[in-house]
């Protein structure tokens, strides 16, 4: 969420940001030597497993949602999504169908 928000501003982006953008690229290098671990839970499956959320109209600025994504196999997370809806939903209803025809787009 917070590299997401810092995209927003990269066109003109302030001091404020800048400084933060510095934090998102130090934290980054020191997880570089971080790897992903899939581990069989049973014996010949692998199991794929989802998550999806959203949020409705959080932004202040323009009242677009946020929705997001997770798939895990075997203890390891393998896809992930977090994104501003382009559509401005009507409810809260509609906010979770956007994200999760998104999710459901990722998994097929």
């Amino acid at each position: 969420m917070t590299v997401n928000l810092i995209a927003q501003f990269g066109s003109n982006p302030g001091v404020v940001y800048l400084e933060a953008a510095k934090h998102i690229l130090c934290y980054l290098k020191s997880t570089t030597n971080f790897g992903l671990v899939l581990r069989r839970q049973t014996k010949g499956s692998f199991n794929l497993v989802g998550w999806t959320d959203s949020n409705w109209a959080q932004d202040s600025d323009d009242h677009h949602s946020v929705g997001g994504f997770i798939f895990d196999i075997a203890g390891g997370s393998i896809s992930w999504s977090s994104k501003k809806q382009p559509t401005l939903a009507t409810s809260l209803v509609e906010v979770e169908y956007i994200a999760l025809a998104s999710a459901i787009k990722e998994a097929v």
